[in-house]
């Protein structure tokens, strides 16, 4: 096999102008749950807000699922999506295995991106994202999931679109 070639140098490469939105998706690795124990979902999305607040992205919607993680973000300031994907990964993957005491990855490797273009796909995504949990049987409405942007605790901290 060549070094270099298909899928994963694809994603080495990988850069986000400023400006560009994104729906991200990234998983959680074989069993792990990213919404219990309660330090879990805290540390996971204190980090979004983390990196929200040091103006390193718009975090635009958001919902933590027991297995896997949406954002709609965009990159400011230069960063890549790369560059945040990985701290989003590296820092709750560190915060959480600490705070549970035990070791070993918590994310899938990579994650699935799509470019959100015009107002009418951006509101066709937050539908989606906001009504993961609501698909899924874990709500009735989207706002009584706790960790989604659609919950009162979070929703007036998202970036407009």
């Amino acid at each position: 096999m060549r070094t270099g070639h298909g899928y994963s140098a694809l994603r080495k490469s990988r850069s986000a102008a400023e400006g560009y939105t994104y729906l991200v998706t990234t998983r959680a690795v074989g069993q792990r749950s990213l919404t219990a124990p309660p330090e879990v979902p805290d540390i996971i999305c204190q980090n979004l807000l983390w990196l929200q607040d040091h103006h390193r992205i718009a975090l635009h919607v958001f919902v933590l699922m027991p297995d896997h993680l949406h954002i709609v973000i965009s990159p400011e300031h230069g960063e890549t999506l790369a560059r945040i994907m990985h701290t989003i990964k590296s820092y709750s993957a560190q915060r959480v295995n600490a705070a549970l005491d035990v070791s070993g990855p918590l994310w899938q490797d990579g994650y699935h991106e799509r470019g959100v273009r015009g107002q009418r796909v951006m509101r066709a995504m937050v539908e989606y994202v906001e009504g993961n949990p609501v698909r899924a049987g874990l709500v009735n409405c989207p706002g009584q999931w706790p960790y989604s942007s659609a919950n009162d605790d979070y929703a007036d901290l998202m970036d407009e679109w």
